[in-house]
This record gives C-alpha cells, structure tokens and sequence, in this order.
C-alpha cells in the first residue's frame, strides 16, 4: 500500500530506496537548494514519486502568489499523479494561488521539460527526464505556462557576415573584448553576478539570487570551462556583457560548444553588442576546431532567439507548466 511522506532531511531521504526510474539524482540537492518541503510515495521502503515545494521564497508572477514544484520524478503515471495532487493541495494550504514547474527553486536552477524532443541527444547541462513526466503533470490539470526553444547552428566555418561590421562599429564606440581570467574566478564571477542581475531583471519568473549561491552554482563548472569560449565586453573598465559558452562534454565527437548564458547591460542594449558577443564567440569556437553550436535553453519572446534565428533552426523545444490553485 502506497503512502506519503514529508522528508525533512537528505539523510531520511536517503533511507529509502528510490525505484529503477528514480535512480541516479542527487539527494543533497535538499541542502544546497533548500526547499520548503520535499514529498515521497513510497511503497514498503521503495521511493515511488518524489518532488519539492518553494511558496515562502519564490519567483514573483504578477497578480498571483506562486508555489513551485521542483526535484519531480516518477516511476508511473498514478503515483505521478497522486503526488502531484497532494502536493498541489499542500501549496494552496500555504495561500499559494498558482503551482508551477517543473522547478528547482527558481530559473537559474534546472526549470522546464522538453516538449519536442528532435533528432539530437541530450547536451551538457540540458534538463532531461523520461518522455513520459509532463503528461503526469498535463494528466493532473497542468498547462502551458512559458515555452522555450534550444538551436542549432550545424555550420561553425560559415563567417557572419554582419561581423566586420559590428567589429567597427563597436570597437569605435569604446568596446573591447577579453576572454574569462580563470585565474581570478571567483571576482569574474562576481562582476558576472552583478551584470546578470541588472541583465535579467525584467525577465520572465525573474528572481535575484544571492551572490553566494551563484558562485556555489558555478565554481563546480571551472575545471571544464575554456576561457577562450568565455567573453566579457567591457567599455572603460565597466562590465557591459558577457557571453558564456563551454563545451558540450556529452557529445563524444568533442565537436559543439553551448552558448549558454548572454547577458547585455540594459544601458548598452540595442546597439548589437549582443549579436557581436554571440558572433565572435562563434567565431572563437570555431578557431578552436569546433563545428557546432547549441544556443541552449532561451524564452520563445527573449531577444536572445532572435539572434540565434540568425545561424540556423530550433533543435528542441520546452515548457513550463502551471495549474490553478483553490484552497
């Protein structure tokens, strides 16, 4: 018989036995992202349906007072759905009037599901789960909330045309590029920090977080970054975007990079400082002997699609869910 359990520890957590299609995540994720609860199913000792709720320190959505529900995972469709109702039942107890996710917290932590999934295997850092987890959530009452689209650029040896310009013009204005000081990280973090809050602020479900949990979120990453696949344009020593790319380690060919995060100061927008980023870090990658680049993760309304529409198609496409709430 099937039960439910409110987890307040990794180490209970750990004293259960996730089933076969629940193996593999990483419990400790309770610590590092502290949610405000974390369910299980179980039958017996085995973990059938996990996940987690956020409602006291959540991204804000106008005219509503969102819950999240992150860390999901499900060995079936019923337990899926159980949990899914407990948990929804939860959030509107806390005054919640919304549920979203799938969300680790906020957007700068795994958030989404693939919708469309396309011809290409998973790359470094994708959010992936098994085909059948969004129907759960669309079975329990859950809509599309946002959409997102990964592309592809298949060609890296095609020059931009627009560079030599965009080189001139933005080199006369007073710009200049400079690859990542990996030994100095922990301060580029912290200037990256600073930018990407300012960057990003009027973005869709938009949070703050901390600087003490963004350098935790990305210190893990320094071994496998190539500073020459990061670059900051700066102007007068002032930080006025950056571009962060780095290799696609699950790819066996070594043969892509990701463009994962471009961020461009909202005083410096609309002077194509963001396509002379994207540009020449392309043009970088494939300096390097890369072919390929993944322009990861970008909202269907962000300015960052545009500019990738310039280099080729979608690759995939994601969404986010949500489902009203009544107490």
């Amino acid at each position: 018989m099937t039960r439910l359990k409110h987890i307040r520890t990794a180490a209970e957590l750990a004293s259960l036995t996730p089933a076969p299609e629940l193996a593999g995540w990483d419990a400790n994720a309770l610590e590092h992202h502290r949610p405000d609860a974390h369910w299980v199913l179980f039958d017996r000792n085995t973990v059938l349906a996990r996940c987690s709720l956020w409602w006291r320190t959540v991204p804000p959505l106008p005219d509503e007072r969102p819950g999240v529900i992150g860390h999901y995972g499900a060995a079936d469709a019923e337990s899926g759905r159980t949990l899914l109702e407990h948990v929804c039942n939860a959030l509107a107890d806390q005054g919640c009037t919304v549920a979203i996710g799938p969300m680790d917290g906020n957007t700068w932590r795994s958030f989404r599901f693939v919708s469309e999934r396309g011809d290409e295997t998973p790359f470094f850092m994708e959010p992936w789960h098994p085909p059948e987890w969004p129907r759960h959530w669309q079975a329990a009452g859950f809509d599309t909330l946002a959409r997102y689209r990964s592309g592809l650029n298949p060609d890296l040896t095609h020059a931009d045309p627009h560079l030599p310009a965009l080189d001139a013009k933005l080199t006369a204005a007073g710009y200049r590029l400079r690859t990542l000081r990996l030994d100095d990280f922990d301060t580029e973090l912290g200037r990256i920090h600073r930018l990407s809050l300012s960057s990003f602020r009027d973005n869709f479900l938009y949070d703050a977080m901390p600087a003490e949990d963004f350098l935790a979120l990305y210190r893990p990453l320094r071994a496998r970054i190539n500073p020459e696949l990061v670059l900051l344009a700066e102007r007068d020593d002032e930080l006025c975007g950056f571009v962060f790319a780095l290799p696609d380690l699950l790819r066996s060919q070594q043969d892509t990079v990701i463009v994962k995060t471009l961020a461009v100061h909202p005083e410096q927008g609309g002077n194509g400082l963001g396509g002379w980023l994207t540009a020449k870090v392309q043009q970088r990658a494939g300096e390097l002997g890369y072919r390929r680049a993944v322009h990861a993760l970008m909202v269907d309304a962000n300015r960052s699609r545009r500019i990738s529409e310039r280099y080729g198609e979608p690759m995939r496409r994601y969404v986010l869910l949500c489902r009203r709430l009544t107490s």
